[in-house]
């Protein structure tokens, strides 16, 4: 196999991805307003140096993918159906975060992508318990954001925003 066909592989597959999301984050953040470094980078600091590791990391997945000879990619219906209801549920999230802010969209999304993903029978019991750990999960997301990392969130129309 050449190295052609092995920059087709998975990591490479990945890794393309992965320089795609990075840029698209770069291109996005030159829309923030400027501020000087002083007042710690700006909004456009975490945004940019989050897509520069991300790019770094993408480089060093494809030269692995570029050196090593890889099997092809095998995908089961199952995975392809996962991987869709994901991206789905994704893009339905940051749609409504605007309308519905950060606490409401990203508990919807946690607590349909954990029981889509369970493999297990929907009892009351696991959807409590779903809903324990959705809830669990946005609030430490939402203060590591809001009170450590200072990041406004998105409100939503329910907590007076829009």
């Amino acid at each position: 196999m050449g190295r052609a066909a092995a920059l087709l592989r998975a990591d490479a597959l990945a890794a393309i991805v992965f320089f795609a999301v990075s840029g698209l984050i770069i291109g996005l953040s030159w829309g923030y307003p400027p501020r000087p470094i002083s007042e710690a980078g700006g909004p456009a600091l975490y945004p940019r140096l989050v897509a520069g590791i991300l790019a770094v990391l993408a480089t060093m997945v494809m030269v692995r993918a570029w050196r090593e000879k890889t099997e092809p990619i095998r995908v089961s219906k199952r995975q392809a159906v996962s991987l869709l209801t994901t991206l789905v549920l994704l893009v339905v999230m940051i749609y409504m975060l605007k309308y519905l802010g950060f606490l409401i969209s990203s508990f919807v999304f946690l607590t349909a992508s954990i029981l889509f993903f369970r493999g297990e029978p929907v009892t009351v019991r696991s959807i409590l318990y779903t809903i324990l750990i959705s809830a669990g999960i946005t609030g430490v997301a939402y203060a590591t954001f809001w009170w450590g990392a200072k990041v406004p969130l998105p409100i939503g129309i329910f907590f007076g925003g829009i």
